[in-house]
C-alpha cells in the first residue's frame, strides 16, 4: 500500500521534472498579463480590424497560459491559474507606443 502512495506523489514526467515548477508557473503568469495587456488594447484600436485582431492575440496569449497550466499539473499534480488580479497591475501606454 505505501508503494502505491509513493506513486501518487510522484509526478507524470518524473521527480525532476519538479525543479520547473517556478519558472513553468512564470511562463503562465506572463501569458496571462500579455492576454489581458492585448484585451485592454483592443479597446484602445482605432476600428474593428485592429480590434479584432487584438482580441485574437489575447486569445492565444491565454491559451499559451492554459497549455503551460496543463503542463505544470502533469508535473507536479497541483493546479496553477490564478486570478488576473493577483498579477502585477497592467499597464497601457497610448495606443501609438503600445504598438
Amino acid at each position: 500500500m505505501d508503494e502505491l502512495n509513493n506513486l501518487n506523489e510522484r509526478s507524470c514526467f518524473g521527480e525532476e521534472s519538479a525543479e520547473y515548477a517556478d519558472t513553468i508557473q512564470e511562463f503562465i503568469r506572463d501569458e496571462q498579463r500579455d492576454s489581458e495587456y492585448y484585451r485592454m488594447l483592443s479597446r484602445r484600436a482605432p476600428n474593428s480590424a485592429a480590434s479584432r485582431m487584438f482580441r485574437q492575440f489575447s486569445r492565444d496569449e491565454y491559451s499559451h497560459a492554459r497549455r503551460f497550466s496543463a503542463a505544470l499539473y502533469l508535473i507536479t499534480g497541483k493546479r496553477y491559474f490564478p486570478n488576473i488580479s493577483e498579477l502585477e497591475p497592467i499597464v497601457i501606454p497610448p495606443y501609438k507606443q503600445a504598438l
